[in-house]
């Protein structure tokens, strides 16, 4: 059966460290490179033996309060070296770690934390304030005594144990736990330190979400290759602190959403893309690939050597499962971006709905198959998208619901899905769950149909009565921000097509027209020019000064160019968290009009000065750069250890 599959179909074959423990194996990169800097958080540096050292204190003081091998063990998911140190301290005693957001909604993280079975919550932030019933907190950050007696010298192990559960979006109307094993996770950290050529001179900054799966591939690959781990800024929108993150430590390797990164190249490009110098690998995912601002970071620095990854895969099986690497010549030059070639070990065939490989250039379902392909959802064993391979009846095979096609070079064109899922800013959204939810968890019809109008959700309930208001409250209770639809709106009747199926073109117009009527006319002050900027970032003028920039269509990376418009046209420097707050038209008008603060030093905060009271000194950031680019060019150990000696925490 394997003859039949085309060469295209399959990743490169490659040996990887199957079967080895993964803390034993970031033991051995401890002990070579133990000087070199592991990971900076919060602006402070730590050395292999350091973060080695933490990962042990952790691993034996969540063996006193309880944690053993094979339990599902939930985690805060704050930026800092604790939570790195807690991953790392689970993994050593073989147990999965479940991340949860600090943003996600109560009800949300009951859910999971019942769905997991789980009794006990790692918190990695003083800041976390939520206690659920039945769950054990375990405190584990700056300040906490967590001192026990060391492991036993022989703790139970598991062959190929659960390293992690991610949750994602389930069309039942409750989100879905995907258990990834070790082998799977090994082989996506052996792929991706050699696609992006880490070495211990390289600096991985991580711009995702520990809750978002390709957080993985960078906590792991880094840790386990012997170069740094750098965690980006608690609002992982804020383009200033990101832009002042990378002048200061000089990432070789971002990984980010695709418009993330553009927003970093926008902000960057009126400093000569100064914060973006060091970089070799821009890898970017979760959402297809706009190559606009690329185009123009290609014009400006046609000489640049920076490489974009291309990568797509769905969190069942483990993070990555193509990639296609692109010079910026290359990206700019080609008409269709695609998503390339199956990584090592795995298989991507293009199917029909009867499980035949359709061929070269006809369109079908991305079917994944080989390593890195999760067993079931949890407490889910038998599901309809995972099937035996019929090519390789021992494996797995997971039908993705995405459409796509082999081109005549052998790489995917990625086309979109087959059902209602929907991508928002890099969010996998079933938009089913969103009818589900209201259901199973209010007992209460919220929506007949939820439909995307652009990048916003608009949701449509049959009757006469406005429930905007009542329904966005109660979805919020249960749903992250993203999946609460910006608009409500009443119909009489849910209008048909002639075959008697949802006329989903029919409620798109009704939408816009919604949408427009909405309007409010502004004829001067600080609200015209509000207006005017929410304009220009929005694409549209459908809006009324009352009305909240999220439930609009705007997104948390539009809000640093909102920050930036207000000060060129006011004079007035507004923080974001200020923006985020006021929300509405309105509310900035008054928060402008009202402020004392006058434009100070927001262009030289953004080329990369770094706050008095981060532990980075100013005058230091000259010799660091330098430091830097000596490390690079000489034998790792000993220039980690001048480095480490020189800069300090």
């Amino acid at each position: 059966m394997e003859s039949k599959i085309p060469k295209y179909c399959t990743g490169e074959i490659k040996p990887y460290q199957k079967g080895e423990n993964i803390f034993e194996l970031f033991r051995k990169v401890a002990e070579r490179v133990p000087n070199q800097i592991a990971v900076i958080a919060e602006d402070t540096e730590y050395t292999y033996a350091q973060v080695f050292e933490m990962a042990e204190n952790a691993a034996a003081y969540f063996h006193s309060k309880g944690v053993q091998a094979g339990d599902r063990i939930a985690l805060t998911g704050y930026r800092t070296v604790y939570t790195i140190a807690a991953i790392y301290g689970l993994i050593k005693l073989g147990a999965a770690y479940i991340p949860l957001e600090n943003d996600y909604p109560t009800k949300r993280v009951t859910y999971i934390l019942q769905d997991s079975g789980t009794d006990k919550l790692i918190v990695t932030s003083q800041d976390f304030e939520q206690e659920f019933d039945g769950v054990k907190e375990i405190p584990f950050y700056k300040g906490i005594d967590s001192s026990c007696p060391p492991l036993p010298d022989s703790i139970q192990t598991i062959e190929n144990p659960c390293c992690y559960i991610i949750y994602t979006s389930g069309t039942t109307g409750a989100p879905k736990g995907t258990p990834i094993c070790s082998n799977d996770l090994l082989n996506l950290t052996f792929w991706y330190a050699d696609e992006v050529e880490l070495h211990t001179n390289s600096c991985v900054l991580l711009l995702n979400a520990f809750g978002f799966d390709a957080s993985v591939k960078n906590i792991f690959a880094t840790l386990l290759t012997g170069c740094t781990l750098l965690l980006g800024s608690q609002n992982l929108f804020d383009i200033a602190r990101i832009l002042k993150i990378m002048q200061a430590f000089q990432p070789t390797v971002v990984n980010c959403v695709p418009r993330l990164f553009h927003a970093i190249l926008e902000a960057d490009r009126e400093h000569g893309y100064h914060a973006i110098s060091s970089l070799q690998y821009a890898v970017l995912g979760g959402e297809r690939l706009d190559k606009s601002m690329i185009d123009v970071l290609y014009q400006d620095k046609p000489n640049s050597k920076l490489k974009v990854l291309n990568v797509y895969g769905p969190t069942e099986c483990t993070s990555v499962s193509t990639s296609m690497k692109y010079s910026l010549r290359e990206l700019s030059e080609c008409e269709t971006v695609r998503i390339g070639r199956p990584i090592f070990n795995k298989r991507v065939y293009i199917m029909d709905s009867n499980e035949n490989l359709l061929p070269v250039g006809e369109m079908g379902e991305l079917v994944i198959s080989g390593v890195g392909i999760a067993q079931h959802y949890l407490h889910k064993k038998a599901n309809e998208v995972f099937l035996p391979d019929p090519y390789y009846p021992e494996d797995l095979m997971y039908r993705s619901g995405d459409l796509g096609y082999y081109d005549e070079t052998g790489n995917i064109v990625f086309c979109g899905r087959k059902d209602k899922q929907i991508k928002i800013n890099g969010h996998r959204i079933e938009l089913e769950e969103i009818i589900q939810t209201g259901l199973k968890c209010s007992g209460s019809v919220w929506f007949d149909v939820v439909l995307c109008a652009g990048e916003r959700l608009v949701g449509f309930v049959k009757g006469t009565e406005d429930r905007s208001d009542e329904i966005r409250t109660a979805m919020k209770e249960w749903c992250m921000d993203y999946m609460v639809p910006a608009e409500v709106i009443s119909i009489p009747e849910i209008p048909l097509t002639a075959h008697g199926k949802t006329d989903y073109e029919a409620l798109k117009e009704i939408a816009e027209t919604h949408r427009k009527s909405k309007k409010t006319t502004v004829t001067g002050g600080t609200q015209a020019i509000l207006m005017e900027i929410w304009e220009q970032l929005l694409g549209q003028n459908h809006f009324g000064t009352d009305e909240k920039f999220f439930d609009v269509g705007g997104n948390s990376l539009q809000l640093f160019k909102m920050k930036m418009l207000i000060q060129e046209k006011t004079g007035k420097d507004v923080e974001i968290v200020q923006l985020l707050q006021a929300a509405t038209i309105e509310a900035m008008a008054n928060l402008i009009d009202h402020s004392s603060r006058q434009n100070k030093e927001d262009k030289e905060r953004i080329r990369g000065a770094v706050r008095p009271d981060t532990g980075v000194a100013r005058n230091k950031l000259k010799e660091r750069m330098e430091l830097l680019k000596k490390r690079r060019s000489g034998t790792a150990q000993e220039q980690a250890f001048e480095f480490e000696k020189k800069c300090g925490d």
